[in-house]
């Protein structure tokens, strides 16, 4: 016979049951959590990678507009095992604005020398392709008319 007046410590299989149940489901939220950080981690690293030269590519795409005046412009190349290709269409060619000069009393002009360019740029690395467009301002050595 058991006496009514011992205690047993302990918990239940049904109080364990329900623990194990919330600890797994933490684990398994946390998994997903890690997983997902990992993954956008690693897209923004490829992603980093990609525009990294754009400052090179950029700079190397000015100073082909402002040698070569002309309606449209297009080259390609690499840096830093990134493959581009862009294109220059001319959207504006206009002079400085008169000024006026004291010595002549009255206003010099200019020859147009100021193009503004809408500029494509497509960038490919691996299987990742990003097309970013921009506008550039190029121009000349002032050459005043008289």
């Amino acid at each position: 016979m058991k006496s009514s007046g011992t205690r047993h410590s302990g918990f239940t299989l049904i109080e364990v049951m329900i623990a194990a149940v919330i600890l797994f489901s933490v684990l398994s939220f946390a998994s997903l959590a890690v997983k997902s950080a990992r993954q956008s981690s690693e897209s923004a690293s490829e992603t980093v990678t990609l525009y990294q030269p754009v400052p090179l590519i950029v700079d190397q795409i000015r100073e082909v507009l402002q040698q070569q005046a002309a309606e449209q412009l297009q080259g390609a190349g690499a840096i830093f095992g990134v493959r581009y290709q862009w294109t220059a269409n001319r959207m504006q060619y206009a002079p400085p604005a008169p000024r006026f000069d004291p010595d002549m009393t009255a206003f010099v002009s200019y020859k147009p020398r100021f193009a503004r360019y809408q500029v494509s740029l497509i960038l490919q690395k691996d299987n990742k392709n990003r097309e970013l467009s921009y506008v550039e301002l190029a121009w000349t050595d002032i050459q005043p008319e008289l």
